[in-house]
């Protein structure tokens, strides 16, 4: 017996729609607020304040001419199919309070415009499911 497999092609119609998609998701989760989309960020009072202050605080310490980088924590596999809960990096937990995998805090002493900017995969591209993120 000979089986065929017949591969579905999404025509120009529904790939335009995917891409509008796409780019609606992407606009409304860079709206919110990149240091604001942490779990307790906004649930007690004086959270975003006291991740402000931490952050000024090492910047102080920081010479003008460099940058503090911190990079989320990599999941970790228990087997091929398995993966361990995800745990966030420490530092980058203490200076975000953001949890998401694939987060980004960059902390720029010396720069006149702009001294700190964090970066998180938009929602659309993380699993509901699983919560793990494409990469």
């Amino acid at each position: 017996m000979v089986r065929t497999h017949r591969v579905m092609r999404p025509g120009p119609l529904a790939t335009s729609a995917i891409a509008a998609l796409v780019v609606i998701l992407t606009m409304i989760s860079a709206a919110a607020g990149p240091l604001e989309r942490g779990p307790q960020a906004g649930s007690r009072p004086g959270v975003k304040e006291d991740l402000a202050q931490r952050r000024a605080r090492v910047m102080k310490q920081l010479d003008a001419s460099t940058m503090m980088i911190l990079w989320s924590a990599p999941t970790q596999v228990y087997s091929h199919d398995v993966d361990y809960e995800y745990r966030q990096d420490s530092d980058l937990l203490y200076f975000t309070s953001i949890e998401q995998e694939g987060t980004m805090l960059v902390l720029m002493p010396g720069n006149r415009t702009k001294k700190s900017a964090s970066s998180t995969p938009p929602s659309w591209m993380c699993s509901p499911s699983s919560g793990r993120c494409a990469r």
